[in-house]
């Protein structure tokens, strides 16, 4: 029994999945969007934002190795996913991509989004520190307020 594995089929076999991740992932790379339904935006998603973090975390021998492997050695592909999209990320701890949700298709009227890249940070990997408020002119100018005086009572038993 297969308990707690569960993957999208997209009524294909396993050979005709791995070509399907393989183009889109690619697409995303090379085109910095792609258009397609919303299931194969939500399954690449999370396959295409490990690969980021894996680049984002090196860009030694092994890592290059390790995506060369995944991307059947397209050189310009490894090296704008390592040197381009990972250093515009390098502040972030994840959410690289996002599904803007996209009218239906006229044909088979299936969902359709498209998956692109969040920009990157303003900041290139600094964190940026608060601003101090301002204080208004008007507490400056205004005078401290006086003291109320106050006078203590006593107050006599009466037993």
């Amino acid at each position: 029994m297969r308990h707690r594995v569960k993957t999208k089929k997209f009524n294909r076999d396993f050979d005709h999945r791995r070509a399907l991740e393989f183009l889109l992932v690619k697409s995303l790379i090379e085109n910095n969007s792609v258009k397609t339904t919303v299931e194969k935006a939500k399954y690449i998603r999370p396959i295409v934002e490990k690969y980021v973090t894996k680049a984002r975390k090196g860009s030694d021998l092994g890592v290059r190795r390790y995506f060369l492997s995944k991307f059947r050695n397209d050189k310009k592909l490894v090296d704008k996913l390592l040197f381009e999209i990972s250093k515009k990320y390098v502040g972030r701890q994840g959410g690289y991509l996002r599904i803007n949700k996209f009218n239906l298709r006229s044909g088979d009227n299936a969902k359709m989004a498209i998956i692109s890249w969040v920009e990157g940070n303003k900041n290139n990997g600094t964190v940026a520190k608060k601003e101090q408020p301002i204080k208004d002119k008007m507490q400056k100018n205004s005078p401290t307020p006086k003291k109320s005086i106050s006078k203590k009572v006593k107050v006599k038993s009466t037993k």
